[in-house]
């Protein structure tokens, strides 16, 4: 028997035994399978979305529903496949966080007047997030180590590069933890990015920092090992354990500590039993 897990099963049976010799500790009258992997998106957004919120409707009518989704623009099928409009139930909304782009047509036409957008472009609501992205890199910057590092290289006050930092990061802290990864041992090292230092402009956005990061520190270290150890990082379905990254990337272990140390702000630690496994930050 294939069910869905979203579906109430019933399952009665019934077992007439006529002679029964020594002990029974089950019968086994089938297999149910669960189906979800062979659902389509529409079937998934019906069975697990649109069905139970009508049903709480009918249930407790004085219920409220908010669903958070975030970065839907990942997610084309589902763009296609949520319910709106007459499809909720009026106890439903949604919140939505995405990027622009074609996947959102078909949300406004059809629930005009029923949806308030608010664009993160929107000056009034960057201004804040800027001046907490500014704050935190003044706070960082003032370290002592990195204070004097950074009054010895920079091309201009350091108030010019505090700003620009934080205009090219866009508010984003995930942009800011990057730039700034190890900055207190990069300044008592004397190796400030000059990004930081006024030197050239600080990358724009979240894509260029992580290709300025490519070009400052791996790719002048990318030897083949090194490369092998990055390709088996780049596919992984799971995080790998110590022993499985040296093993499948066909290098000796003690390469592989180097080679997490070099990218060690990209790379998450979690701990397993009896090893510690490693996936890409993201």
């Amino acid at each position: 028997m294939r069910l869905s897990p979203f579906k109430r099963v019933v399952i009665e049976s019934e077992l007439r035994v006529g002679t029964l010799a020594g002990q029974a500790a089950s019968v086994r009258i089938g297999e149910l399978s669960d189906t979800v992997a062979e659902l389509t998106v529409a079937q998934l957004a019906r069975e697990a979305i649109t069905d139970p919120l009508w049903r709480l409707a009918q249930i407790r009518p004085g219920a409220r529903v908010h669903i958070v989704i975030d970065a839907l623009d990942e997610s084309p099928g589902l763009a296609r496949a949520l319910p709106l409009g007459v499809e909720l139930p009026e106890n439903s909304s949604w919140l939505i966080t995405t990027r622009p782009g074609a996947h959102l047509d078909r949300f406004v036409p059809e629930i005009d007047g029923q949806i308030t957008k608010i664009s993160l472009d929107d000056m009034e609501l960057r201004r804040p997030q800027l001046t907490d992205a500014a704050n935190y890199v003044s706070r960082r910057l003032k370290d002592p180590a990195v204070a004097a590092a950074v009054q010895r290289e920079a091309e201009g006050p350091v108030e010019d590069a505090v700003r620009a930092i934080a205009e090219a990061s866009a508010g984003n802290f995930l942009y800011l933890r990057h730039l700034l990864f190890g900055l207190e041992e990069a300044a008592q090292a004397g190796r400030l990015l000059p990004a930081l230092t006024g030197k050239i402009d600080p990358p724009r956005g979240l894509d260029a920092i992580y290709r300025y990061l490519v070009s400052n520190y791996l790719r002048p270290a990318a030897d083949a090992a090194f490369r092998q150890v990055l390709g088996i990082l780049a596919v992984q379905c799971a995080p790998l354990t110590a022993r499985q990254v040296p093993l499948f990337a066909d290098v000796e272990p003690a390469f592989v500590d180097d080679a997490l140390a070099r990218i060690s702000q990209f790379v998450e630690r979690i701990n397993v039993a009896d090893d510690r496994a490693f996936t890409f930050y993201h």
